[in-house]
């Protein structure tokens, strides 16, 4: 396992540092086997991964429809990885599919999506907050406890408590 996390840490550094031409050298060898993507969401950097070299390299100026597959994949992995990967979107201030994929994943059965879902609200709500509001307002009744207290973990503390007491 600490060779794919050395692998990624190497990856994303050289692709944020690197002049042009080694960010499309990287950019046409990413590995997108499923065993380099288990191990790209299970490694502990697996955050930062999500808005380097995968995420970038996969999706930039390109249809997003992998995102969609991966989010209906019956891999746990590759629905993290759906997730995850919409933090590249997020930083650009696109929220579009970052909402379609957690309304997707609203009622996944793994923690570790709930989690990576409620994460990734968060992270919108920081750009948008009328956003994070919006869809909580809709879904927040359905989401897993999880999810939710993710979600709004910067959310002024009245307000949590309202998104929490509508749950039960």
């Amino acid at each position: 396992m600490w060779f794919y996390q050395i692998f990624w840490i190497l990856l994303s550094s050289i692709y944020h540092t690197g002049p042009y031409h080694e960010k499309e050298h990287w950019h046409n060898r990413l590995p997108t086997g499923l065993a380099s993507r288990r191990c790209a969401a299970r490694a502990p950097g697996a955050g930062r991964s999500a808005t380097g070299p995968p995420s970038d390299a996969l999706f930039q100026n390109r249809p997003r429809d992998l995102l969609y597959k991966w989010a209906g994949s019956e891999d746990l992995w590759e629905r993290r990885i759906a997730i995850l990967s919409t933090l590249h979107f997020i930083r650009r201030d696109d929220f579009e599919d970052t909402l379609n994929l957690a309304r997707n994943l609203l009622h996944d059965t793994h923690d570790l999506i709930h989690k990576a879902v409620g994460w990734m609200l968060r992270e919108a709500g920081k750009r948008d907050l009328a956003t994070l509001v919006s869809f909580l307002d809709e879904h927040g009744r359905k989401m897993p406890r999880t999810m939710l207290r993710y979600a709004i973990e910067r959310l002024p503390e009245p307000q949590r408590q309202a998104y929490l007491s509508r749950g039960k």
